[in-house]
């Protein structure tokens, strides 16, 4: 998938202090942390994974059949048991799939310092299309140039979108509707495609998220396949907590990545 490039944001007066901020969502079975490890280029597409278990009573109910009279025939699908993975800095933590793995990334998202994670089936590099996996990075330092403190509701959410709006039918994927998710805490912006590069009930999600105190921004982007549910998508992106003190916020450049 190709990467994408934003235009650096004009400078503002930087707020005072840039105050913790985590929203946890505790939806899993076991609760596990795994610490992100080694280094990643580039802004990623990733996302989620779910097993659905075929079983006699199953097979049955597709075929139209019933072991007994009166018998109702019967799916199960596994739930999705979930661990937190976190940034080795322990500025980001999310939930995905236990299935996943996860390492820390660039924050490639502007010019301003920031840090992120990468997710999923593959996270050596960019996730292609057809494979589940997310990439999530946040920024104190993109927040404070725009002054994001001091802008209104509306004003954030056109900012928000200025991150999250490009045209991916290139790639030959079909626009959706926005899927209308929200985080608490959070000014949330997202769109959706399906069907990328012929991957068939494949989807990309793009997110943008501003803390309600104006200092910090969650960029990212989540790849599921047609096996997956649109839920672990709403989750990780609900389950992102951020511990903005540990963020990188100086006046070192992030790694703006040009295609």
């Amino acid at each position: 998938m190709s990467e994408d490039r934003r235009a650096a944001a004009p400078e503002g007066p930087p707020p005072s202090e840039a105050p913790e901020t985590a929203t946890r969502v505790a939806r899993r079975r076991r609760s596990r942390t795994w610490y992100a490890v080694g280094g990643a280029v580039g802004v990623a597409v990733l996302g989620a994974t779910a097993s659905a278990v075929i079983t006699p009573e199953r097979i049955d109910a597709l075929f139209g059949r019933s072991d007994a009279a009166g018998a109702t025939p019967t799916s199960t699908v596994a739930p999705i048991e979930y661990q937190t993975v976190q940034h080795t800095s322990g500025a980001i933590a999310l939930d995905v799939p236990e299935e996943w793995g996860a390492r820390d990334a660039r924050w490639d998202v502007d010019e301003h310092p920031g840090a992120a994670m990468r997710v999923g089936f593959q996270i050596e590099s960019v996730t292609p299309f057809g494979v589940d996996g997310a990439y999530a990075g946040a920024s104190v330092a993109s927040a404070r140039a725009v002054d994001a403190t001091s802008m209104s509701e509306p004003e954030r959410r056109d900012w928000l979108r200025g991150y999250i709006v490009r045209d991916w039918t290139v790639d030959g994927c079909v626009p959706r509707p926005d899927p209308g998710w929200e985080k608490a805490g959070w000014t949330l912006e997202t769109t959706r495609w399906e069907d990328c590069a012929s991957f068939e009930d494949s989807r990309l999600v793009e997110f943008a998220a501003l803390h309600d105190d104006g200092e910090v921004v969650l960029v990212g982007q989540i790849s599921l396949t047609a096996e997956t549910p649109d839920a672990v998508a709403e989750h990780l992106i609900e389950s992102i907590a951020v511990q903005a003190e540990k963020l990188p916020s100086g006046t070192t450049t992030g790694d703006l990545v040009i295609p």
